[in-house]
């Protein structure tokens, strides 16, 4: 008889101390806090290719810097240091590009053409290379080819090559 009266108080004395680290762990649990979530970036330049004509149309939509170039290992056409996707899961190269439409939306933005050049994109030589500044206090930089640059609102530099 004392035997199971012994047994009986190490299993309540067990079953508290269980209940006990169970309550204190819940408490820990359930107290709010605060968690910095990582910043946010998003993407206010678009970039679309036609594949069929070899038109490059590039879009803006704040105050944004856009350059327009090409990696000279594998002569595929960037914008903003990224590769143009072809729409047929490849990429654009510089031989496909026929003309480049860039509309740079409202905002103070930055254009950068100067690396458009005859002997990097053959096929720009004869065709139209459009930009259109928008609204803002923008800063256009023009290719060595035929560009028509449009500074539109605002207090612009435009820079012809």
């Amino acid at each position: 008889m004392r035997f199971s009266s012994w047994l009986e108080t190490v299993r309540i004395r067990l079953g508290r101390s269980r209940r006990r680290g169970t309550q204190r762990l819940r408490r820990r649990t359930m107290r709010p806090a605060v968690e910095p979530l990582e910043s946010r970036t998003l993407l206010s330049v678009t970039s679309v290719f036609n594949p069929m004509t070899g038109d490059l149309d590039i879009d803006s939509d704040a105050a944004d810097t856009i350059v327009v170039s090409m990696d000279a290992e594998t002569t595929e056409v960037l914008v903003n240091d990224a590769v143009v996707d072809d729409q047929q899961g490849g990429t654009v190269t510089a031989d496909e590009l026929t003309s480049v439409t860039i509309e740079a939306g409202p905002g103070d933005d930055v254009v950068d053409l100067s690396a458009l050049d005859p002997g990097t994109f053959p096929d720009l030589i004869d065709t139209d290379i459009s930009v259109n500044g928008g609204d803002g206090n923008d800063l256009i930089t023009g290719s060595g080819l035929a560009d028509q640059i449009v500074g539109d609102a605002g207090d612009d530099t435009l820079v012809g090559r």
